[in-house]
């Protein structure tokens, strides 16, 4: 069985955000947001490299890069 995400019509998706298997994208996703759930709900943050953070801080280690949102 595939698991993929349902994305309701005129949502608009964030670059390189992610979504888990099985979400349900109701609402707008910011850049690099995490989503995961029914509905899906921001859940953290990923670097362009695929490392996870959880809280608003957006400094990463792996590619030394800081994010800005908004």
């Amino acid at each position: 069985m595939e698991r993929i995400a349902t994305v309701i019509c005129g949502t608009t998706i964030g670059a390189w955000a992610f979504s888990a298997a099985g979400a349900v994208i109701r609402y707008d996703v910011p850049v690099y947001a995490i989503m995961a759930g029914v509905p899906a709900k921001q859940i953290g943050w990923m670097c362009l490299w695929g490392e996870k953070h959880d809280d608003n801080t957006l400094s990463f280690e792996f590619c030394h890069r800081k994010y800005v949102t908004g």
